[in-house]
């Protein structure tokens, strides 16, 4: 009783969300050196059961409590592997941390030479589970480094988005389905299978509650009457036709 407090959290448009936390009485159960005891078992859990456990445990700690964002920060300064340090970037970008823009540009100089990684970089961003994840989406869209003829950076981004990302793709204002819509329409003559694949994420519109739905159909609808590559027209109209 008392332990566990919430607070209200408006995260854009719709019902608010609510985040928990202990309460004053339930930080007093703890010891005063909680945060180097848990260091403490991150060390042992990924000495008996490895790096992924670890990774994980660190990931439900930060979307816990974002007190424990120090924690992810340590681990992205002092990661012996790349895997590590991404585990710790992510932690901190979808937790929304004060400090992740920095790490993010940190991370992206380090690494400035490595395609694959940076495709990585993209990826944590565009699978941040935020309401305004579309508006940053756009930005890193429009920055002359991001490369619209290159496959792997486009799935990186776009892909990830739409795929590995419900909570900003089908934001119920229809921005996400907009922001897709526009690269399909974008990647159909220069890349069609890209924007095919692009395009798939579409396909269980029917099963969304009627203002989601329509939100897609639009799209829908509006790229079927502008594409002009076989890939993207095949993909179109079976979404368009099934059911």
């Amino acid at each position: 009783e008392g332990v566990i407090a919430y607070r209200r959290e408006q995260r854009g448009v719709g019902a608010p969300t609510y985040a928990w936390h202990l309460s004053p009485a339930g930080e007093g159960l703890f010891p005063q050196r909680y945060k180097e005891l848990l260091t403490e078992v991150l060390d042992r859990v990924a000495a008996q059961a490895g790096r992924r456990l670890r990774n994980r445990c660190l990931a439900l700690l930060c979307r816990a409590d974002g007190r424990h964002h120090a924690l992810a920060r340590a681990h992205h300064e002092h990661a012996a592997t790349l895997t590590d340090r991404l585990a710790a970037l992510t932690c901190l970008v979808h937790g929304a941390s004060a400090d992740a823009d920095d790490v993010l540009n940190g991370f992206r100089a380090r690494h400035a030479g490595d395609a694959l990684v940076i495709d990585k970089w993209y990826a944590v961003q565009a699978t941040a589970p935020h309401f305004d994840t579309v508006t940053r989406i756009e930005a890193l869209g429009a920055d002359p480094q991001f490369r619209w003829d290159n496959p792997n950076r486009v799935h990186a981004l776009l892909t990830s988005f739409a795929v590995r990302n419900p909570l900003a793709f089908h934001r119920r204002d229809g921005a996400g389905y907009r922001l897709v819509g526009a690269a399909v329409e974008r990647l159909d003559a220069s890349m069609p299978q890209v924007a095919a694949r692009l395009a798939t994420a579409f396909g269980s519109w029917r099963r969304f509650e009627a203002t989601r739905r329509r939100h897609m159909r639009v799209e829908l609808e509006r790229l079927a009457a502008c594409v002009h590559s076989r890939d993207v027209a095949d993909i179109l109209e079976r979404s368009l036709g099934e059911g």
